[in-house]
């Protein structure tokens, strides 16, 4: 067992961050889902290590691939994870937080401060030192609405929709008893639905998504939920939410829009 395995895979993000996230550009344009979730990573990798000091925190290139899920890392991988650090140098946290009676304004980096050590001869010898913006990460102190985000997952969800979906879900599931109800034009802003996209199309897309957060989840036991089409109401899409997906003694399992499918 690596020593990863031991740190608590759970982030407690405060559930109005999802809200801020969204918001997020790098030069005017949407965060890309994979540099979201660098994002998520680099808190997670600062709440299980103060290897340097409070505030800087040292992580190596391994790590971040054996948290994502990458056995056999390419050159593209190692100079990925390097252009992550120094593009999150210049994407801008824009946010306000009220202070007492007072209202404040802050705008800064996602990472403040940043060393990259490499080796010449070895390009896969790379480790960073590097700090995060403090007004971020307390979003992460512990209040009794936080979300339950396991980066193990959201880590792993390679499209859009899985991912921001996920998020909503988890921002969502802290308000209601196991049943979201959104009607299409909430949860397409959510997720980022593009513009002229039929909803034949969008319904696709949500399926693919569920199936790649199950999928995903299943392995640990963790917000697993199903999503349905509410019928009695128009334009409405109800999300149902459950703790762990339970087969049926048939061996299926209930799905979306209430179809079964076998493990």
């Amino acid at each position: 067992m690596k020593e990863i395995d031991r740190y608590n895979p759970i982030i407690r993000p405060m559930y109005d961050l999802i809200d801020t996230k969204y918001n997020l550009k790098e030069y005017d344009h949407e965060l890309s889902v994979e540099l979201h979730q660098f994002v998520d990573f680099i808190v997670w990798w600062a709440l299980n290590n103060n290897t340097v000091s409070q505030k800087m925190h040292f992580v190596s290139a391994c790590d971040y691939f054996y948290v994502k899920g990458i056995k056999r890392p390419g050159s593209k991988d190692y100079n990925r994870f390097y252009d992550f650090f120094q593009r999150l140098s210049f994407v801008i946290l824009d946010i306000s937080r009220r202070v007492v009676n007072n209202k404040a304004n802050i705008r800064s980096s996602i990472v403040t401060n940043l060393a990259i050590f490499s080796d010449k001869l070895d390009k896969r010898k790379v480790c960073v030192m590097y700090e995060i913006n403090p007004f971020l990460m307390l979003y992460f102190n512990w209040i009794a609405r936080n979300l339950s985000q396991n980066i193990f997952i959201s880590i792993k969800l390679k499209r859009k929709y899985s991912y921001k979906l996920y998020l909503y879900v988890l921002r969502r599931a802290i308000e209601v008893n196991g049943v979201i109800r959104v009607s299409y034009d909430e949860l397409g802003r959510r997720v980022g639905r593009n513009e002229n996209e039929e909803n034949k199309a969008f319904n696709r897309y949500l399926r693919t998504a569920i199936g790649e957060i199950n999928k995903i989840g299943d392995s640990y036991n963790y917000h697993n939920f199903t999503i349905l089409i509410d019928k009695k109401h128009n334009n409405q899409i109800t999300i149902r939410i459950s703790n762990f997906r339970k087969a049926s003694k048939f061996g299926e399992e209930v799905g979306i829009n209430g179809e079964t499918s076998k493990r």
